[in-house]
């Protein structure tokens, strides 16, 4: 049975919803933990502006529902406006997260960019590293040895970071494992900055789904629908 005075929708999954806006480990879960991202006061601020806009949400509907000076169809109108006035905060912090993610990729980037050059004088040594990369990929425990040799050889680590993934004649995915072994060996401050992007985005993609239980469960609008049905004295 549903415990009283929780959920203006009478439902499990509102009741949890609501009880869980009062649980800080849920909330950290559901929005992030603002002390992971404790050097960057933006992202910090944001997401302990979401906890405290889905936490004093889910304590009006929790109010509303013993508020006897309304209707039942009035609790639920109401709840639509906690609901809207949530989401929209909910809304405002993802997309500050989102831009955020995006400046500390784009930032890592142009470090790479930067820090990471071909030079033409190097031609013939880079060709000699082309040649070695391909020959020693096709043969088994070849991967081995070339990822021994990016920890050694900045000029071989620069290649595998600048060079398109068919030209070297390896799989995507494992150009893809040198090159976080090329930023990490190399430069761990730019790994930090994609890493950083990578928290953050993963941080603002829950957003989406807890707006949707937020619409889902904090209100009914059909019962809110009923308020229309008034009739008003003239």
């Amino acid at each position: 049975m549903q415990a009283p005075n929780i959920a203006l929708v009478n439902t499990e999954a509102a009741v949890s919803l609501i009880q869980g806006t009062q649980r800080d480990s849920q909330m950290k879960a559901w929005l992030g933990d603002p002390s992971q991202f404790d050097h960057d006061t933006e992202v910090s601020a944001a997401i302990i502006g979401a906890h405290s806009a889905l936490c004093s949400g889910g304590e009006t509907i929790t109010a509303l529902t013993g508020d006897a000076t309304r209707s039942e169809p009035e609790r639920h109108a109401v709840g639509g406006e906690v609901s809207a006035r949530t989401v929209a905060k909910l809304e405002e912090v993802q997309r500050t997260l989102t831009v955020k993610a995006r400046a500390y990729a784009k930032a890592a980037n142009d470090a790479l960019a930067e820090r990471f050059t071909l030079k033409t004088e190097d031609g013939w040594t880079n060709d000699k590293w082309l040649a070695l990369v391909r020959d020693e990929a096709s043969k088994e425990g070849g991967y081995g040895k070339i990822s021994d040799l990016i920890s050694k050889h900045r000029d071989l680590a620069t290649l595998i970071i600048k060079m398109p993934t068919p030209l070297l004649g390896i799989p995507e995915r494992q150009h893809t494992t040198w090159k976080v072994k090329v930023v990490s060996k190399w430069e761990p401050e730019i790994q930090a900055g994609l890493q950083m992007a990578e928290d953050i985005h993963h941080v603002a993609s829950r957003y989406t789904r807890i707006m949707g239980m937020v619409r889902l469960n904090f209100h009914s609008p059909v019962i809110a629908a009923e308020v229309a049905t008034r009739v008003k004295l003239t």
